[in-house]
């Protein structure tokens, strides 16, 4: 009798967690069918530059990336451990930059999920993402639907509570355009030293 009661309390107990974990779990169901952001996803766009397609029609790229931070989670805590002792972090200024950095590589990325951005006058459904949460989508639009300024347009996600923007730039069939490395071009980063190359990447102010 006894081991009965300690069941239900011990049931008791878990099920608060396991709710909210359920609850977590149906919410990103509906999302798939939906195109909603959980709460606990974020959306990032990558810069993109657009094409004209005729004197009527710009082709325009759509590069974004779904995942959740997943700050606390135990796996991201031991990946940056891990790299700050390979690159023997010295102090709590390389440690946040390092932090700040490796951010990228330690999220949990969402796939098969879409969302929807206004750009210019109408809403838009973005592909699917892929296993690393990236989705790429090129949109065909009517220059008439566009309101560039200054060769540049920022579109929004559709989401009522949070705002994730994109840019993209809009290029001429004829200009000046300028193209050029980053590695020791225009940021300081020592590439034939390797050491001085991963320290001046993760763990140092960008100069």
């Amino acid at each position: 009798m006894a081991r009965s009661y300690r069941c239900r309390a011990a049931a008791l107990l878990l099920f608060p967690t396991l709710a909210v974990a359920l609850t977590s779990k149906l919410a990103k169901v509906k999302n798939y069918f939906s195109g909603d952001i959980a709460g606990d996803e974020r959306v990032v766009f990558f810069p993109t530059v657009a094409s004209k397609v005729n004197a009527t029609h710009w082709r325009v790229p759509i590069h974004g990336w779904l995942f959740e931070p997943e700050q606390d989670s135990r796996k991201r805590k031991l990946a940056i451990d891990g790299i700050g002792s390979l690159f023997q972090v010295k102090d709590e200024s390389e440690l946040r930059y390092l932090t700040e950095r490796m951010f990228p590589f330690v999220v949990d990325n969402q796939s098969m999920k879409f969302v929807r951005i206004k750009l210019g006058r109408k809403v838009y459904k973005l592909s699917r993402t892929s296993k690393d949460g990236h989705s790429t989508t090129t949109i065909n639009i009517a220059e008439r639907d566009l309101q560039p300024i200054d060769g540049m347009m920022t579109y929004q996600v559709i989401d009522d509570a949070r705002k994730f923007e994109g840019q993209v730039f809009f290029v001429e069939d004829q200009g000046l355009s300028i193209i050029s490395d980053i590695d020791d071009t225009v940021k300081d980063t020592n590439y034939l030293d390797k050491k001085q190359f991963y320290a001046n990447t993760f763990l140092r102010k960008f100069r």
